[in-house]
C-alpha cells in the first residue's frame, strides 16, 4: 500500500510538472494572473484620460476646471477628492508633444491587462521583462474604465509605449518587483 501511494505521488507531481504548473516556469499566463490577482504598487506613474473622464472629473469635484498655466500647458488641479483615489500631480489637460489629458499616480492599484507585448529574460539571471498594454483600475464612477499606463521611451512618458514590468523567481516563485523604465 504504501509503494502504492509513493508511486501515486511521483505520478501525480510528474502530470503537474508537465501540464505548466511548475513555479519556475514563466508565461504570458502567469504574467497576467501575477498583474491582475492584487493591488500593484505604482510610483510616480503616468496614466491617460479621456476628455470627457476630465470634464466628469471637474463636474464631480475631483479636479478644478482647466486653467492655462503656460502657452503649451493647461492644467486642472487635484481637489483632495482625486488625492483621495491616489493621484498624485496635477491633470495635464493639454500639453505639448501629449496627445491626451493624463495624470500622475502613487499607490497600488488593481491592474487590467489588455495585451502582453513581450516576455524577454533580463541581464539577471532568474529575471524577467514583461511589456504590457494594462489600466489601473480607480473606483470612481467617472473613471469606470481602466486608465491606460503610459510606458517610458528614451526617458519620457509615451501613450504608444506598453509600461514594463519586472518580474523575479525567488524561492517560493516568481514574483512582481514592480514597473521599470
Amino acid at each position: 500500500m504504501t509503494n502504492f501511494r509513493v508511486l501515486l505521488v511521483g505520478m501525480a507531481s510528474l502530470c503537474l510538472t508537465s501540464c505548466g504548473w511548475n513555479s519556475s516556469e514563466f508565461n504570458e499566463g502567469k504574467a497576467r494572473g501575477m498583474l491582475e490577482a492584487k493591488p500593484v504598487p505604482l510610483e510616480g506613474e503616468q496614466v491617460t484620460l479621456t476628455q470627457q473622464q476630465v470634464d466628469c472629473g471637474v463636474g464631480a469635484e475631483l479636479w478644478d476646471s482647466p486653467s492655462k498655466v503656460s502657452r503649451e500647458r493647461v492644467v486642472s488641479r487635484l481637489n483632495s477628492a482625486a488625492r483621495d483615489l491616489k493621484f498624485n500631480d496635477d491633470v495635464s489637460v493639454t500639453e505639448t508633444g501629449y496627445r491626451q489629458p493624463y495624470a500622475q499616480v502613487r499607490g497600488a492599484f488593481m491592474l487590467q491587462v489588455d495585451e502582453i507585448t513581450s516576455i524577454r529574460d533580463s541581464k539577471e539571471q532568474g529575471v524577467k521583462i514583461v511589456d504590457v498594454k494594462a489600466g489601473i483600475k480607480v473606483n470612481h464612477s467617472c473613471l469606470a474604465n481602466p486608465l491606460p499606463i503610459m510606458g517610458v521611451k528614451h526617458g519620457s512618458f509615451s501613450a504608444d509605449v506598453p509600461a514594463s514590468f519586472e518580474f523575479s523567481l525567488q524561492n517560493d516563485g516568481w514574483h512582481i518587483d514592480g514597473m521599470i523604465h
